[in-house]
């Protein structure tokens, strides 16, 4: 009989594949931006999720894996299904509320090329990879942080959460090949795009503003 699996040939394939949906899926939503973000922005936008979406992963099947051994159960796509629902939600919110308190103290600071989206402190038509680099760490770093302090709250309720997830996922116990669908194909799939959409639209620039660090220049010039 077929189990979950998260490893092998066939699940990497199928990770692999639903992560280049999931991408290309900003590239529609890029398509109906009004006006698109010039391209060369949206690639910067995006590469700090596909880096935060590869330390993601890895910690969720990490976890997967350590609190499958943790609790003695065979179904590691269990606590895979757990993981990415937590991530995709309170992870979300958490990394979202962690990138704003950041964003307020940069501010506060002078600190302006930790303002995510904004990669230039002397025009808008120049890139300075170097405030982009500093971003991304930022926001892995944000990620990286998120992650830990889930993994420990499931830890502590893992019991609570194991119930869960074997009851959420009962209707499909007697065929594995239907589990292997949902959770290694329809939830993670559904989820990211929506978590990819989330994020994107708060790592990225509002549109039509000017850099802050641009603004505070030219305000410092007209005194």
């Amino acid at each position: 009989m077929e189990q979950c699996s998260l490893f092998g040939i066939f699940g990497g394939l199928v990770q692999l594949t639903l992560a280049s949906i999931c991408f290309f899926s900003l590239f529609v939503k890029r398509y109906y931006e009004h006006p698109p973000r010039p391209l060369i922005i949206f690639i910067l936008d995006t590469s700090k999720q596909i880096v935060s979406a590869i330390l993601a992963h890895v910690m969720n099947l990490m976890a997967a894996v350590i609190l499958t051994n943790r609790q003695g159960d065979e179904n590691p796509c269990c606590w895979y299904f757990i993981n990415i629902s937590i991530d995709c939600t309170i992870g979300v919110f958490s990394a979202y509320t962690l990138l704003k308190l950041v964003e307020k103290i940069s501010w506060h600071k002078g600190w302006l090329k930790l303002i995510s989206g904004y990669y230039s402190e002397l025009s808008e038509d120049e890139v300075d990879l170097g405030i982009w680099a500093l971003q991304l760490m930022c926001w892995g770093t944000i990620i990286i942080t998120t992650k830990w302090i889930l993994i420990i709250l499931i830890i502590i309720y893992s019991q609570q959460l194991s119930e869960i997830g074997n009851y959420v996922l009962e209707p499909l116990a007697s065929n594995p090949r239907e589990e292997l669908i949902v959770v290694m194909i329809i939830v993670p799939l559904l989820f990211n795009i929506i978590q990819l959409w989330v994020c994107d639209s708060f790592l990225k620039a509002k549109p039509g503003s000017k850099s802050p660090a641009i603004i505070m220049r030219e305000s410092i010039e007209k005194l």
